[in-house]
């Protein structure tokens, strides 16, 4: 009829929907975990150390195609696919001013890891510490007692009666100490 709205379609839909699977590693553990706090929220530095195994069901890992999600306290980043490369030793490595990622294979789905961080934000991290990893649909997270140490901020020697021409009266020339 003409004028008639209330037509019927069929609609055929076909594709993955949904929020993406993972695949939790069978076993993801830190043994070495050491974060140093700088004196300002973005100067502090972390070293973490373990070893993965993928799970059963994991179709594989491929860093240089996959994305890389590190994450140590509060630190988080993701890492493009495309980003690390295969090295002489049969590691792959990913390296940037602030992060360095290293996943070597050990075989049969065995792998270590290195995560190293520096001039990256730290603030309100706390033992125990959450270490996460993902590397495509494969994920593991555990949390580790960390090492924590204070990294004193970097002193330029001036002379003080020359400083405190250069300030005004009354300028609190005592250290800062950092809110972490």
């Amino acid at each position: 009829m003409a004028g008639d709205t209330n037509d019927t379609y069929d609609v055929f839909v076909t594709g993955p929907f949904g929020p993406p699977t993972t695949t939790a590693f069978d076993a993801f553990d830190a043994e070495k975990v050491e974060i140093g706090l700088g004196p300002s929220g973005t100067d502090d530095s972390f070293e973490v150390k373990g070893a993965l195994t993928l799970g059963a069901s994991s179709d594989g890992i491929d860093p240089p195609t996959e994305e890389v999600t590190v994450e140590v306290g509060s630190f988080s980043t993701m890492i493009g696919g495309g980003s690390f490369a295969g090295d002489e030793a049969g590691r792959f490595v990913y390296a940037s001013p602030t992060l360095e990622v290293v996943l070597e294979p050990l075989g049969g789905g065995v792998f270590e890891y290195k995560l190293e961080g520096a001039g990256v934000g730290l603030t309100g991290t706390a033992n125990p510490v959450t270490i996460g990893l993902a590397v495509g649909d494969d994920r593991g997270e555990t949390e580790a007692e960390a090492e924590f140490s204070w990294q004193p901020p970097v002193r330029v020697a001036v002379p003080r009666a020359g400083l405190r021409r250069a300030l005004p009266q009354g300028t609190d020339l005592s250290p800062a100490m950092h809110g972490h």
